[in-house]
């Protein structure tokens, strides 16, 4: 079969969707050789796995993703006779008689929220998201909220939509990755302490509450005996300007790290020597950091929405929707979480070990193949989208 991807993402920074896409592209690589694989960009590709000769890169440049995803992949695909089409970020161009569509949707964010993001990302989500899950033969949702938003906002039936996880944490059962020295370094480079630091993880941005945790953590040293610092994990993002505003304002500053982009050695380091991971997000389609978090004993503090309670179960600490910008409630889970007994340690543990042990990126990139490759004949007629 001749499987087309949007691998645009493969030339963005290592994070979220682009590992997502990634790591399911370097499993094909390795263990799915039958099949063309024909990966189609608008820029320039980093791709740092080994490629067959049954691999093809083809380069289309044009300033604008989302125009040249609507215009111009469309007669790339016809040009090289694709017979399945997989796109992982959202948006499907228009059909072509004969090839079978797969879309994966991450999340309704933008399309329920549009203060998460951008006019111009609303505008889109709004125009294009629904249409492109009416074009799909099947629809993949990284988690059953997810789903459930599609069917619900979207008006999709159920049958159309299959959930498969995006994976798992990239430290599930591995040992550190990095030397001891290296460790030393990182941690000095910031000025933490093992097991002396809260951490959160992600793009500082409204949807994230960013804000809020910069708040609870004055409320936390005000209220408790907690000295620690606070280390804000990732790059800037969409509006994040009231949040860094907030950061430098806050009355221990000087206790609050803030990292920028940091690489998978820095990131893994800090999940490692932290005392908990800090997650309270306004909305998630998965949310990865929990489970990285989990994979390497890090209590988790979490919204009690949209996805997160499906990935935390019932080892983290949740802070009910009511309450995700209430400051004095957040630093009450926090103090809670930092707060467990030996033996409530233990168990907690235990939950966390069973609920990262249940996720897999061999099996989600697996099951993302065998949709497409062996359900992909039966699809591709309906041209009516």
């Amino acid at each position: 079969m001749r499987i087309g991807i949007d691998a645009r993402t493969l030339s963005y920074e290592h994070t979220g969707i682009p590992i997502f896409v990634h790591d399911v592209l370097q499993y094909w690589s390795e263990y799915k050789k039958d099949d063309e694989y024909y990966l189609y960009s608008n820029r320039d590709l980093n791709v740092d796995f080994e490629l067959g000769d049954n691999w093809h890169i083809v380069i289309d440049k044009h300033r604008f993703g989302g125009i040249w995803v609507q215009t111009r992949l469309r007669r790339l695909l016809k040009r090289d006779k694709i017979e399945a089409f997989w796109e992982p970020m959202n948006f499907l161009p228009a059909r072509i008689k004969g090839v079978s569509y797969y879309v994966t949707v991450h999340d309704l964010a933008v399309y329920l929220f549009p203060k998460f993001g951008a006019v111009t990302d609303s505008i889109l989500e709004r125009l294009l998201l629904k249409k492109s899950c009416k074009r799909a033969d099947k629809i993949i949702a990284i988690s059953e909220s997810t789903k459930r938003d599609i069917a619900t906002h979207l008006g999709i039936q159920d049958e159309k939509i299959e959930v498969i996880y995006n994976g798992d944490s990239p430290y599930k059962n591995k040992a550190v990755s990095y030397s001891e020295d290296t460790g030393k370094e990182i941690l000095s480079k910031w000025n933490l302490i093992k097991r002396e630091y809260l951490l959160f993880v992600g793009t500082i941005e409204p949807r994230k509450n960013v804000g809020t945790i910069v708040a609870a953590y004055e409320q936390l040293r005000d209220t408790s005996e907690y000295t620690g610092k606070l280390v804000i994990a990732g790059k800037q993002g969409w509006k994040c300007t009231k949040i860094i505003e907030a950061i430098e304002n806050n009355k221990y500053r000087d206790d609050i790290v803030v990292t920028g982009y940091i690489s998978e050695a820095e990131k893994e380091c800090l999940y490692r020597n932290a005392q908990c991971l800090v997650f309270p997000s306004l909305y998630e389609g998965f949310g990865f950091p929990i489970l990285e978090a989990m994979s390497v004993g890090l209590p988790v503090v979490t919204s009690n929405v949209s996805s997160m309670p499906e990935v935390g179960l019932d080892a983290a600490f949740y802070v009910e929707e009511s309450d995700l910008h209430n400051e004095e409630i957040i630093a009450k889970v926090i103090h809670d979480a930092l707060n467990i007994s030996d033996e409530e340690r233990i168990k907690l543990r235990d939950k966390m070990n069973r609920i990262v042990n249940s996720h897999s990126r061999l099996d989600s990139a697996e099951s993302i193949y065998q949709l497409i490759a062996g359900k992909g004949q039966e699809y591709g007629k309906n041209i009516n989208c």
